[in-house]
């Protein structure tokens, strides 16, 4: 349920110009394995880069290639942010490996009221 809320926000933020999700796939596949892309997350709100991956296809490099596009995307935006924010759950240690790779700094952690896992926090210049 929370995919497809992320979903319709997604499309009303394209609508009104910003960054929202885009769907992965493979070339030779039509079906959508998994998105990347800009969410606004915590209180108060801020955009980050969000990922996931349909579990048979982690590992491969696919999130790697597709936060690229997404990169290369909002650097060449008219209204580029200075900076890209990500934070993951601390057990995930393959996006925490992922983000590292794409040039992402760890900067803080903390643990949200009524979170499951302590969250990581990161940063990277666009």
């Amino acid at each position: 349920d929370q995919l497809f809320e992320w979903i319709a926000g997604s499309i009303g933020q394209f609508s009104s110009g910003e960054h929202g999700l885009w769907g992965i796939r493979l070339l030779d596949k039509a079906a959508r394995i998994g998105f990347v892309g800009l969410m606004a997350f915590h209180e108060p709100p801020v955009r980050e880069l969000a990922f996931a991956v349909h579990p048979d296809c982690g590992q491969k490099g696919v999130i790697t290639e597709a936060t690229h596009a997404v990169l290369n995307a909002v650097a060449t935006a008219d209204d580029k942010p200075r900076s890209i924010r990500a934070s993951i759950d601390e057990p995930n240690r393959a996006s925490i490996r992922t983000l590292e790779g794409l040039g992402f700094t760890k900067t803080s952690t903390s643990r949200p009221k009524g979170a499951l896992w302590t969250q990581v926090h990161f940063i990277r210049a666009v």
